[in-house]
């Protein structure tokens, strides 16, 4: 009888338990030949070191300390950051992570899973034999029910000088802004204030408040904020010879891009990009408020470790 075979698509849900298991059982194979460990070990596979270079720098001085048997692994398995770690006796812990700081909070979690309990006795010498009734025979290879990524809130701010292209009916702003959020891995929620004190051709400035929700990502080293919401303008105009035309409030939607560095230290340069769109106002005025803007900025950001 001719077999037909059957072919099954590799999802990245068979990708992932695939590495993860081979790991565990490369732990397990490990903590089954007991020797004299030099110190414990870091590796990263190579998806996971080519998109973050920083991470082994950042994991290594954790080690420092922790059993000389364990070895910690950091792999990528369906877009998804994995770390598994070994102990001398066995015990194999795993946990996921969304970015390089959860990586970091589970490595710190797993390298410092208890131990045995160590038995003292303040008048005897050495502790006494248990009974064989108590001896409770070592668990080799059991995986620590551990939860999964934990949250963490870090308080980020910055300043940066901007340019601003508006219209219509098109003109020049300069000035400067600053960036106050919460970042809530992996989501942000920020507030943004903008001041534009020189405006070309026209005389003119304007101010503006922008109320903002995005997510973080990362990508080769580089860290990415694509970000949402709603502002409020205000801007004084000045046309020709008119008289200065009475301030007004006028709201904008906001799309924003901010791209930074993925690097250690809390200090990092960023290069934005914005786009507000409203509405004409001002019909029958000698100048109409502008309805949409394109602002670059250059800047500087402080994030809480």
């Amino acid at each position: 009888m001719r077999q037909i075979p059957i072919k099954m698509p590799l999802t990245s849900s068979v990708i992932a338990v695939i590495v993860v298991t081979a790991c565990l059982c490369a732990g397990l194979l490990q903590a089954a030949t007991p020797s004299d460990c030099a110190g414990a070990e870091l590796e990263l596979d190579a998806e996971t070191a080519a998109a973050h270079p920083g991470l082994h720098s950042r994991l290594a001085p954790r080690l420092v300390g922790a059993d000389p048997c364990a070895r910690v692994r950091v792999v990528t398995a369906g877009g998804t950051l994995v770390v598994v770690v070994t102990l001398r006796d066995g015990r194999t812990a795993l946990r996921k992570a969304a970015d390089e700081e959860e990586v970091v909070d589970a490595v710190d979690a797993l390298v410092t899973l208890p131990t045995a309990p160590v038995v003292t006795s303040g008048t005897t010498s050495s502790p006494p034999a248990p009974s064989s009734s108590s001896v409770t025979p070592p668990r080799h290879g059991r995986v620590a029910t551990l939860p999964s990524t934990t949250e963490r809130t870090r308080l980020e701010i910055g300043a940066a000088a901007t340019m601003s292209l508006v219209g219509p009916p098109g003109f020049a702003e300069f000035g400067v802004l600053g960036l106050a959020q919460l970042h809530v891995t992996p989501y942000l929620f920020g507030i943004v204030v903008h001041f534009n004190p020189v405006g070309e051709p026209l005389d003119n400035n304007s101010m503006s408040a922008r109320a903002m929700f995005g997510r973080r990502m990362h990508l080769a080293g580089l860290e990415l904020d694509l970000l949402g919401g709603i502002g409020l303008w205000a801007m004084n105009i000045r046309g020709g010879l008119d008289e200065a035309s009475p301030r007004r409030l006028h709201p904008r939607l906001v799309v924003s891009g901010r791209l930074s560095q993925d690097v250690d230290g809390p200090v990092r340069g960023y290069l934005a990009v914005d786009f507000a769109v409203g509405w004409p106002s001002g019909a029958g005025a000698s100048v109409a408020f502008p309805s949409s803007s394109a602002t670059l900025a250059l800047g500087l950001a402080w994030r809480g470790q």
